[in-house]
């Protein structure tokens, strides 16, 4: 096909020389003229044929595709808006829910476990507190105590009934016992003494008929000295001399008292003999029974 080519080329530039018009030379070309010449054309036939090859060649080349590359700039141009990306809005990290308590049955809340720790509240029916820890072994739970919710206390699990995320509940170590407080034994005291006999007594006494004539009726008052300053009082007593008669209490006054107004019936006897006494006492005992015959002015004969 290129040799085709050239071969034509040749042939149309020996025509087109053929065809121009004819001048008469006046001078004969010369031999270097005529080499002249035949070089020329062999020079425009190289050239022909480097150009057929060419072109033969481009179209025998596939064609490769063009990547067209752009460049993103980064920075906006002044008459473009920033575009701005968002950021993906982050999933919220679920919260565990909270653990409470209730119970069936009014409950305390103590110090620790056991009825040995003191009392500091109680969790009732319809009431919920929140649990901040637990003691397996002992099957309490510790929570924000319902009376004071800055502070906490221990509940027993029988009545218990638990709700909520347990699993960040950590174990809680059984506190000491509390210490029980000793009651100091009192030192015993000394009991008081027995104090000390009243002395001088002295009586005014009047006589009167009772209710029948065996019988009269003694009236008056009885003065003593009192002797002790640690006495509770005095006891006055009026007795009946004779056979099978006893000290009878007619009376008590308080401490530091040293007189007493008395009334007592009696039988009227000539052989009996009457008498009032008077003794000191306090917590230890009774002092000495001091005596003192009362004048038998009402007796008459049977």
């Amino acid at each position: 096909m290129r040799k085709t080519f050239v071969t034509i080329a040749i042939a149309g530039i020996l025509v087109l020389s053929c065809s121009l018009p004819m001048q008469i030379t006046l001078n004969p070309p010369t031999d270097q003229a005529k080499a002249d010449l035949a070089l020329t054309i062999t020079a425009q036939a190289l050239v022909l044929s480097e150009a057929s090859n060419g072109e033969e060649q481009e179209r025998n080349t596939p064609l490769t595709p063009t990547t067209e590359v752009s460049t993103v700039s980064d920075t906006p141009t002044p008459n473009s808006a920033p575009v701005v990306q968002e950021s993906p809005t982050p999933s919220p990290t679920p919260t565990p829910s909270t653990a409470t308590i209730s119970v069936s049955l009014d409950t305390n809340c103590r110090t620790g476990p056991g009825q040995a720790y003191d009392i500091v509240g109680a969790l009732l029916v319809g009431e919920t507190a929140e649990v901040v820890g637990k003691n397996s072994s002992s099957n309490n739970w510790i929570i924000k105590n319902p009376d004071n919710p800055s502070t906490t206390c221990w509940i027993w699990g029988k009545y218990a009934s638990v709700s909520g995320d347990q699993s960040a509940l950590a174990e809680i170590s059984v506190p000491p016992t509390p210490t029980l407080s000793v009651t100091a034994t009192p030192t015993p005291t000394t009991a008081p003494a027995l104090p000390n006999a009243p002395s001088n007594l002295n009586e005014q006494t009047t006589c009167a008929p009772g209710f029948n004539s065996s019988n009269s009726v003694y009236s008056g008052t009885l003065n003593w000295q009192d002797n002790s300053n640690n006495e509770d009082g005095f006891k006055i007593y009026f007795h009946l001399n004779g056979s099978g008669f006893v000290d009878r209490l007619i009376g008590t006054v308080g401490p530091n008292t040293t007189s007493f107004n008395f009334s007592e019936q009696s039988f009227n006897y000539d052989d009996l003999n009457h008498f009032l006494k008077v003794e000191a006492y306090n917590s230890a005992g009774s002092s000495n029974r001091v005596s003192i015959l009362i004048p038998n002015n009402c007796a008459t004969s049977p």
